[in-house]
Order: structure tokens, then sequence, then C-alpha cells
């Protein structure tokens, strides 16, 4: 699939999947790999909005790709707490 979306925050082409949103939306810089809605299904990864917006599991996704508009930031585990 062809970027041609300008504003999009994707540095390569943009691989066809079963995305939420279109991939490149979401953060500058943020990749699926850190959101919180991508899910385990098997050995493959499967974006958990996707489920909630179709009502199906959808084709597996790569992990690298851009993020979309329903990016939601993954807790690191290093993460230092304040308070």
């Amino acid at each position: 699939m062809e970027n041609l979306f300008p504003l999009i925050s994707v540095n390569g082409t943009a691989k066809h999947g079963c995305h939420a949103g279109i991939p490149g939306t979401g953060p500058h810089g943020t990749v699926c790999s850190q959101c919180t809605l991508l899910s385990p299904q098997g050995a493959r990864f499967v974006c958990a909005q996707y489920k909630t917006l179709t009502g199906r599991v959808g084709k597996s996704i790569s992990p690298g790709t851009a993020s979309c508009r329903y990016f939601e930031q993954r807790r690191r585990f290093n993460a230092t707490q304040e308070g």
C-alpha cells in the first residue's frame, strides 16, 4: 500500500493488514508494539481495537508498524512510579 497521506508519520510504505485505523495516524514516532491494544493470538499479533470495532479477529499485523489513531501507550516495565 502506498502512503498517500503526507501528514502521516510513516517513514516507509504501510503494509495492508487488519488495523483499527490507518497506520501512521497515531502519535509521531510510535509503533504498534508500544500500544496496549496489540495482543498476542497464538504465534502472531492482532489489534484488539479492530476486533472491538468489527466483531472479528483480524489478520496478523507487524508490531513495527506505525501506530494508528487508537494508540494507547503501553506501560513500560522499567518506568518509575511518582508519588
